[in-house]
């Protein structure tokens, strides 16, 4: 007959203030995000301040409204379209782009409107695609710098002392 292990001991139970102020590592690693209203936070032993809100795996959108960063003028975008490579977007499409940025006066918003549904006869798919990809960078780039601005701000934590 098979004989049954023995039962494993329970863990015990954490100290009631864990140095984590009852977070996780990986709420406490995670990017830090504005709370939305009606989330929760908790301020954990070290006074900083979490969400207990998770985004649901979903990624988050650069500079916030619509994943576009209004700050960016069409005359900046035109020199953008017009400095990207010719493996990305060959030249004639890159001035066609250019002029269409100049009628619609686009700006960072309506530009990433237009690069989700560019159309064939403006941009081959492929180009499209990498069309959408750089963009994509700007984006993050300019979310990036926008956070480092924010911690630029913030005082720098000092050393703490660990008592066991």
């Amino acid at each position: 007959a098979a004989t049954r292990p023995a039962p494993r001991a329970r863990r015990q139970t954490p100290p009631a203030d864990d140095g984590w102020g009852g977070q996780s590592l990986g709420d406490a690693l995670a990017p830090k995000q504005a709370t939305p209203s009606g989330g929760s936070t908790t301020t954990g032993a070290s006074g900083s301040s979490s969400s207990s809100v998770r985004s649901g795996g979903q990624k988050s959108t650069p500079s916030g409204a619509g994943g576009a960063d209004p700050g960016k003028s069409p005359e900046w975008i035109m020199n953008w379209v017009r400095s990207l490579p010719e493996s990305h977007v060959p030249e004639k499409t890159r001035e066609h782009l250019a002029d269409l940025i100049a009628e619609g006066q686009m700006d960072g918003r309506s530009f990433s409107d237009y690069v989700h549904k560019v159309p064939p006869e403006v941009c081959a798919p492929k180009h499209a695609m990498k069309l959408k990809a750089a963009w994509s960078n700007v984006l993050k780039e300019a979310e990036v710098a926008e956070m480092a601005a924010a911690c630029a701000v913030r005082p720098a934590q000092k050393a703490m002392m660990i008592v066991v």
